[in-house]
């Protein structure tokens, strides 16, 4: 089995599946309509683009590829004529639909026909009365990506190849800051003190404005290129970093839960928020790490209380 994905660090699992696939690509001209399921900044872009640029290296550069934003197409008339019969049918072309969630139903409900194959790799969808589409997935290929995959309806997760990513551990986050910031020497062990506030999240380490690029840029104001312990707490100072990478705004939930429970219509007016944002934007993080409990109502934990007295003190 040939090693693909070297760039990308961790994912073990994943690339040994996504490997698999590849390689009897190689043998079949056939990759089955993948899916890549994950958290936000764990990388399902990344690697959803290296393998439409391997499909493309492995056709000699004939088969290239289309990205699209799940969002930016609206009506199932706009993806067919503008998309589909110019760009994709008949052609050796990979379709890589990034936030597939977000796509139009009834975009998605066309896709069913799409994806029902036959025995010789091959499908096709009506359009209209007098269109008829055939698609050939030895030429087609399709790969989505997606955070939320209970938006998609059973009979379209049953047709897609679904390929899970893995949580990042310490030492992956470790490789992915030592990577982003190359010419920086970490001393002290300082490297594990800067991934513990990275919320798990690559993307909040190694992309423009992350992690990685604020201790460059820390290192160059200062004319240095050792980091350790007594930089990290000055950065910290600096950024307003907190235990766990805690937000603004989870800070506000936690202390409002200090004296005592709160529903949730409750929190969300202390907070100055809509219930809704509370429930995806904030307490999501707090609820992962048991820093509150939900029970209809939302308790400070004991863990919640120890980490509040800590960056309070």
């Amino acid at each position: 089995m040939v090693n693909r994905f070297l760039s990308i660090i961790g994912q073990s699992q994943t690339k040994k599946k996504l490997n698999f696939h590849l390689d009897v690509y190689n043998k079949t001209n056939f990759l089955p309509p993948l899916f890549l399921i994950g958290s936000k900044g764990h990388g399902k872009t990344s690697i959803a683009r290296e393998i439409c640029e391997y499909l493309k290296q492995q056709s000699g550069g004939e088969k290239n590829w289309i990205e699209l934003n799940g969002t930016s197409v609206r009506k199932l008339s706009s993806f067919v004529n503008d998309l589909i019969l110019p760009e994709i049918n008949n052609k050796r072309v990979t379709l890589f639909v990034d936030e597939f969630h977000k796509m139009d139903l009834t975009i998605r409900d066309w896709l069913l026909s799409v994806f029902s194959l036959d025995s010789n790799y091959r499908s096709s969808a009506r359009f209209q009365p007098d269109i008829n589409l055939e698609f050939d997935f030895r030429q087609f290929s399709f790969i989505a990506a997606s955070t939320n995959q209970e938006k998609l309806s059973s009979p379209l997760m049953e047709r897609l190849k679904v390929v899970e990513l893995e949580q990042y551990t310490k030492d992956d986050l470790v490789k992915i800051l030592f990577q982003k910031a190359p010419e920086i020497e970490f001393i002290e062990g300082v490297e594990n003190d800067i991934v513990s506030v990275s919320r798990g999240s690559p993307r909040l380490l190694g992309t423009p404005g992350g992690l990685a690029e604020d201790i460059i840029g820390y290192c160059q104001l200062h004319r240095r290129i050792i980091f350790g312990n007594k930089d990290w707490e000055s950065l910290k100072q600096s950024l307003g970093i907190h235990l766990l990478g805690l937000q603004v705004k989870e800070l506000e939930l936690l202390r409002a839960l200090t004296k005592g429970s709160l529903t949730l219509t409750c929190l969300a007016a202390k907070l100055g928020l809509d219930s809704k944002t509370v429930q995806k934007s904030v307490e999501t993080y707090l609820h992962n790490q048991d820093l509150i409990r939900i029970d209809g109502k939302r308790f400070l934990t004991h863990k919640g209380r120890q980490i509040l007295e800590q960056i309070d003190l």
